[in-house]
């Protein structure tokens, strides 16, 4: 979580070098010397903003590469989660009803997000939750 918060910081970092330089092209200010110093500066932070940037990127993909390699060893023939399942492990917690005249059951997460029954027994046959 560190080094994706990191990688967020950095990343909102070149934004705002993007955005500076975005302004400082828009016409706002008279051409003269000071203006090109001030777009040579912002280009310079701009680009070791992007370098911090990137070597962040790095940092997380090393540390989700034992990740990735310890799931991929655990089921090799496993389908690749869906961006729905993702989100409904990501919940934080749900608890599971049963409506006691129609035997209907559903799933509401921690957040009020309702989950299909059905996907949560797909998770529950992968062993992602129990």
């Amino acid at each position: 979580m560190d080094r994706h918060r990191k990688l967020a910081k950095t990343q909102t970092g070149v934004i705002f070098h993007l955005r500076l330089l975005n302004r400082l092209s828009s016409g706002e200010f008279d051409v003269d010397g000071t203006l090109f110093t001030r777009i040579d500066r912002t280009v310079d932070q701009l680009e070791e903003a992007a370098d911090a940037r990137d070597a962040a990127a790095r940092d997380v993909l090393a540390a989700l590469e034992p990740v990735e390699a310890a799931a991929a060893s655990v089921a090799p023939d496993a389908q690749q989660l869906s961006t729905g399942d993702q989100a409904a492990l990501l919940a934080g917690g749900a608890k599971l009803y049963e409506h006691l005249l129609t035997g209907r059951m559903s799933v509401t997460a921690a957040s009020g997000t309702r989950i299909p029954h059905t996907k949560l027994r797909r998770l529950e046959d992968a062993g992602l939750v129990a």
